[in-house]
């Protein structure tokens, strides 16, 4: 999708940016990350600092192209469409993103239900935000 689209589509705004704005963004994402590490918090309330970084670097990617994304049709989905048009390399990168949640959403038949004490991962998931040696070895 292009920009052109996009506008067309009402899924963006043109909006310059600045560079105050991109810094106070990359602040937000560093203190969400550092907020994702404090261990007293719930594993909930610690992905939702992660996710909410890594949504707010996608939307600095779009904010340095000069477009604001509109939540008209559902914000998340639009920043998606957003970085495609921004980034050809992730378009690329998305399909095979889109390809690989649908496989572990809906490709896979649970055969029992497994609660994992350790809060360890052994899928290599190239979109896991947690580093490998912390997903790995669990807390």
């Amino acid at each position: 999708m292009t920009w052109k689209q996009l506008l067309a589509e009402n899924r963006v705004a043109a909006e310059p940016t600045s560079r105050t704005e991109i810094k106070d963004l990359r602040a937000v994402v560093h203190r969400n990350l550092a907020d994702a590490q404090i261990r007293k918090l719930s594993d909930d309330g610690r992905f939702g600092h992660a996710y909410d970084a890594a949504r707010i670097l996608a939307n600095i990617i779009v904010r340095a192209s000069g477009y604001r994304v509109k939540s008209d049709g559902g914000g998340h989905f639009n920043t998606f469409l957003a970085l495609k048009a921004a980034d050809p390399a992730f378009a690329k990168k998305a399909v095979k993103f889109g390809e690989e949640m649908h496989a572990l959403r809906f490709g896979l038949k649970p055969s029992a239900v497994y609660f994992n004490p350790t809060e360890r991962c052994n899928l290599n998931c190239t979109y896991c935000y947690i580093p490998e040696r912390m997903r790995r070895r669990g807390k």
